[in-house]
């Protein structure tokens, strides 16, 4: 292990935007986008079908495209990361997400997105 190269305030600040950016994010794909789809898509579709089957295909459905939202809104101001591995990673990470937040709820998948990003930013 070790130590951060960085100054005591730098890695408060990174530790501080990893914690915003992970509730953000959140918040947006998972409790509003994710859970917005599945609301939609489930009431369009058990006019048609059945109630278990509607709400088994709108889960699946509002899980992948929140994720692929959430892959695409890591390409503003990035390119790159439309290329297929950042953005097949940032997608599989929002399933991955989406399924800890329809398991465990915000808080859990807030800490484990912020947790990611704090590895991310501080560790060299």
């Amino acid at each position: 292990l070790q130590p951060l190269s960085i100054s005591f305030s730098e890695a408060h600040g990174r530790l501080a935007l990893a914690a915003g950016a992970g509730l953000y994010e959140e918040l947006l794909f998972r409790a509003g986008l994710m859970s917005a789809l599945y609301v939609v898509i489930a009431a369009f579709l058990k006019t048609f079908f059945p109630r278990e089957a509607a709400d088994s295909f709108s889960f699946g459905a509002a899980l992948v495209l929140s994720a692929v939202g959430f892959s695409l809104a890591h390409a503003l101001g990035d390119a790159s990361a439309l290329d297929a591995g950042p953005f097949l990673f940032r997608a599989v990470a929002g399933v991955v997400l989406g399924l800890l937040f329809s398991w465990r709820g915000l808080a859990v998948v807030a800490y484990a997105h912020a947790s990611y990003d704090a590895h991310f930013l501080l560790v060299p």
